[in-house]
């Protein structure tokens, strides 16, 4: 699997990569999102090809994007995931995160 790692600037101290793990089919495989800023570097957006999951890409798009905080100096690494992904949360406890706290969108009146 091949790493690449695309960097947008887009303010002070922010910097934003996607982590795209390639299969050898040249599809994309699995993509993350780090954003980072304030001393914390950010996972988002990660999604594993249907066709690819339970093969280890969440894992390694996931230490691919931890790697990238320690590269820029940071330790702090948080993710957010839906409450219902049983099997992303499982992961993610595997990997050593742990739940820090909930939040939820109110929606106004219709």
């Amino acid at each position: 699997m091949a790493t690449s790692v695309n960097e947008n600037i887009t303010g002070l101290e922010r910097v934003i990569l996607v982590i795209e793990e390639r299969v050898p089919e040249e599809e994309t495989g699995a993509i993350a999102r780090l954003s980072v800023a304030g001393g914390w570097a950010g996972i988002s957006a990660v999604e594993v090809h249907r066709g690819r999951r339970r093969q280890g890409l969440g894992a390694a798009i996931t230490a691919a994007a931890c790697l990238a905080a320690r590269e820029r100096g940071l330790s702090r690494v948080f993710l957010q995931v839906e409450v219902d992904n049983a099997a992303a949360r499982a992961l993610y406890k595997r990997l050593g995160f742990r739940d820090s706290h909930r939040y939820h969108y109110r929606l106004a009146p219709a």
